[in-house]
């Protein structure tokens, strides 16, 4: 089904949030008839938001501008809850639908949830089939921003592909109150970002934004490397290290500066985590799904084993003297099964390759770009 096939339904969703006038849905369900009873129409809005997601998610649409601006369209209109609802209408009717939900539910939850979901079914990247497309990120990443949710917001950017975005929204997010015990220091806030973002194997993203905020930040102002900051140069090393695939430069690394990983206590797992994606280097025994399998947990689909959230088949062997795009770093896993490299170059020219038997211990992604 093609995106203009989408016209009719959306403009009757997002009208109905405007101004409570439809044109493709029942008038009388939604018409707007006094001021009054405006709070329960915005509920009843909702709802027509939530099934015009819930069709973009079962018909596997593809993706476009106009979906996308329709979506955050609709972000802008949609109640974030309860309080945001009830500041439009006091009507009894509206109360009552809203009795027995707390003030701090997000009433957008299902209609975010099920859009994330339709845009991981149409994605055609095999880390977007996964966690849903950048674009939607990077639209649900300003909104939450915009409203003050610096946890979801952080978790958005994330996966938006957007790094001088995410990393201005970190300095801007770095509160002014340096009494604050929970205030995060400018290193540790940065490096947590560029951490995560390593484990999503995203590491051409994870050196711009180390490079924009080191820059940017008032209180570090440098331009490039070295930093006088040691968390900063473990970063910088560690981003470097990845494409030479030099397990023993690796582990020097962590050795070095193991100090400056006593920052955080998340440091050390996704340092470890780092090393098993890249250098090899085995897991610590009885290692879980750790902190950013927790973080998404809930957000992108019902349940993922933590090898389907870190798991990132379409990086290519690294080629030397190359300057290489974000797809161009090797896994640890492609490096054992050379096959894969191959299969994908042939894929992207159009042939066909048959894979070779895998060994049952080993796990793959077969979602080739």
């Amino acid at each position: 089904m093609s995106s203009s096939e989408f016209t009719c339904p959306l403009s009757a969703a997002s009208s109905s949030l405007s101004s409570c006038a439809c044109t493709c849905w029942d008038r009388d369900r939604i018409k707007s008839k006094s001021s009054s009873n405006h709070g329960a129409q915005t509920a009843s809005c909702l709802d027509l938001a939530e099934l015009y997601a819930d069709t973009l998610n079962s018909s596997g649409v593809a993706p476009s501008k106009k979906i996308f601006d329709n979506i955050q369209q609709l972000l802008k209109l949609l109640p974030s809850s309860l309080n945001a609802l009830n500041e439009v209408s006091s009507s009894n009717e509206c109360s009552a639908s809203a009795e027995g939900q707390t003030d701090s539910k997000d009433l957008r939850k299902k209609f975010i949830s099920t859009v994330i979901k339709w845009s991981q079914k149409v994605a055609t990247k095999s880390r977007e089939k996964k966690r849903g497309i950048a674009e939607l990120h990077y639209i649900l990443a300003k909104k939450f921003e915009a409203e003050g949710d610096f946890n979801a917001a952080r978790v958005h950017y994330l996966l938006s592909e957007q790094p001088e975005e995410f990393g201005q929204f970190l300095i801007d997010s770095v509160s002014t109150d340096h009494n604050d015990p929970d205030e995060l220091s400018p290193d540790v806030l940065v490096a947590h970002a560029v951490l995560q973002l390593l484990c999503l194997h995203r590491v051409k993203t994870a050196s711009s934004l180390l490079q924009y905020f080191a820059s940017r930040h008032p209180s570090i102002r440098a331009a490039q490397p070295p930093y006088e900051n040691p968390l900063l140069n473990f970063l910088h090393h560690l981003i470097i290290t990845i494409p030479k695939r030099n397990t023993a430069a690796y582990l020097t690394l962590v050795e070095k500066y193991i100090g400056s990983l006593e920052a955080h206590p998340s440091f050390k797992s996704y340092v470890d985590k780092i090393g098993q994606i890249f250098f090899g280097v085995p897991p610590p025994a009885g290692q879980g799904m750790g902190l950013l399998g927790n973080l998404f947990k809930g957000l992108l689909s019902d349940e993922k084993k933590e090898e389907e959230v870190f798991s990132d088949s379409d990086m290519d062997e690294p080629v030397r003297n190359v300057e290489m795009d974000e797809e161009g770093y090797a896994t640890a896993e492609d490096e054992m099964n050379p096959a894969v490299p191959r299969q994908r170059q042939a894929q992207r020219a159009g042939r066909q390759v048959d894979a070779p038997a895998r060994p049952q211990m080993q796990q793959h992604d077969d979602d080739l770009d």
